[in-house]
């Protein structure tokens, strides 16, 4: 009996242990296929990131040109802008004259069927911008002044050409005479086309060139006077003598409105004269009464190039292929007369300086001399700054000259830049003449037996002109 209840039991537990070996195995199942699960669920959580991931690299992308779009759209809204503005400026109707042009300050009324040069001052987002407009109902062509500085060097050339001391050494030979009158009938043809007269390229009259010449004797006259009286009065002023500096180069070139305020300082320091030491320097009452009649009559007279020609005609549209033909002309002329070069050295060299065109604008000043052997000269005194530039050509055929900043008028003993003739160099000031900086501009011939022609174009900023920078050293 016992042995059955223990078989009876012994079963019972082997069927309870394989139940159990059933729910464990079933258990297991469950687990492995909760785990299969889990596995897809983290590789789909994966191709989810890493999907995640390619969308946000493709909107950082979008937003990113979209940035880019905008940025581009800001600037062509601000070139558009711009070009609205500098159009309400240029472009308004007239009654009158059929274009006008608004500018800040008017040298010449507008006349029916004139051509007028005003100057502009344009505001653009803080810069001023200078420009010169012609206009006329009759005429649109707006002639640059690049084209106007060309058209004034040609009278200039051709007087060169004939001076007493010249024409003879060409007037025998017909290439030149017909390569001139070719020259002349083109520059002829631009004026016609452009309703101009040669007096309008140099002013309607010599009276105004000949005032600003004589005031400026006066002015210099006065200066000297003004600078001898502060050395050696009873309690000398060096800081007024220091300041009566102008010379004739400073009162006869450049822009008038500058020479002007030149001009009425001298005029104002002059004054400070007691009539009774007046003649301890040579100046008289009637001198200054007559240099401040002048000083007044050149304000008036205002001696800028301008246009006051009625219009004759309004066929401009071949004026830009007439320049084409005319510098083409002109370098044909150019090379005619070089072949006179060995016989007739001076010759060509004083042709090659009327050749030279050169526009001083308003914040631009030049200096020219011509150097004798080992001879200097001292320019531009106190009137640069670091970061202008100076355009120094040196015109003579076998001179070289040498440059250098100092700030005394004595040649520095080191330093300075070398250039070679018939070179021209844009250089910027302190940098490229390998000196420290001073107030002086130097320029010394190196040439022990010929003279040395140069000329120097001085700039506020940076130049606009074609000449290549020095050389690297």
């Amino acid at each position: 009996m016992l042995t059955s209840k223990f078989l009876v039991l012994t079963s019972k537990f082997l069927m309870l242990t394989l139940k159990f070996l059933m729910l464990t195995f079933k258990f297991l199942m469950l687990t492995s296929k909760f785990l299969m699960l889990t596995s897809k669920f983290l590789v789909l959580t994966f191709k989810f990131l890493v999907l995640t991931l390619k969308f946000l690299m493709l909107t950082l992308k979008f937003l990113m040109l979209s940035l880019k779009f905008l940025m581009l759209s800001l600037k062509f809204l601000m070139l558009t802008l711009k070009f609205l503005m500098l159009t309400s400026k240029l472009w308004n109707l007239h009654a009158s004259c059929g274009i006008y042009i608004e500018v800040l300050e008017i040298h010449e009324c507008c006349r029916k069927c004139q051509i007028v040069r005003k100057p502009l001052k344009i505001n653009i987002f803080g810069h001023y911008q200078y420009y010169y407009v012609y206009f006329c109902d009759l005429i649109k062509y707006i002639m640059t002044d690049r084209q106007l500085n060309y058209l004034r060097m040609v009278p200039v050339e051709r007087g060169v050409l004939d001076s007493s001391g010249n024409v003879g050494y060409w007037s025998g030979n017909p290439y030149v005479v017909a390569a001139k009158a070719n020259v002349q009938s083109i520059f002829d043809q631009i004026l016609v086309d452009a309703g101009l007269t040669e007096a309008d390229l140099h002013g309607n009259t010599t009276n105004k060139e000949l005032l600003w010449h004589d005031t400026a004797e006066m002015g210099v006259h006065m200066n000297i006077g003004t600078k001898v009286w502060a050395e050696n009065k009873i309690v000398p002023d060096p800081v007024l003598a220091e300041m009566m500096h102008y010379t004739m180069t400073d009162l006869s070139r450049g822009a008038i409105q500058e020479v002007l305020v030149s001009m009425n300082f001298i005029l104002g320091k002059v004054n400070l004269i007691p009539v009774l030491e007046l003649p301890n320097v040579n100046i008289t009452p009637l001198q200054i009464t007559n240099y401040t009649a002048n000083i007044a009559a050149l304000t008036l007279a205002n001696p800028q190039f301008r246009i006051a020609q009625v219009v004759k005609s309004a066929a401009t549209g071949d004026i830009v292929e007439k320049f084409v033909l005319l510098k083409k002309a002109m370098a044909k002329q150019d090379n005619l007369i070089h072949t006179y070069r060995y016989t007739h050295k001076v010759f060509v060299e004083s042709y090659d300086n009327g050749r030279i065109i050169i526009d001083l604008g308003k914040t631009m000043k030049t200096e020219e001399a011509v150097l004798h052997p080992r001879e200097h000269v001292a320019w531009f005194h106190q009137k640069y700054l670091p970061g202008d530039t100076l355009t120094f050509r040196n015109h003579s055929v076998l001179a070289k000259v040498k440059v250098f900043l100092n700030d005394s008028t004595d040649v520095p003993t080191t330093g300075g830049f070398v250039i070679d003739p018939e070179h021209e160099f844009k250089m910027a000031i302190p940098t490229d003449f390998q000196c420290p900086f001073g107030h002086y501009i130097i320029v010394v011939s190196l040439s022990d037996t010929d003279d040395a022609n140069v000329t120097g174009i001085l700039a506020k900023g940076k130049s606009a002109s074609s000449a290549p920078a020095p050389p690297l050293i």
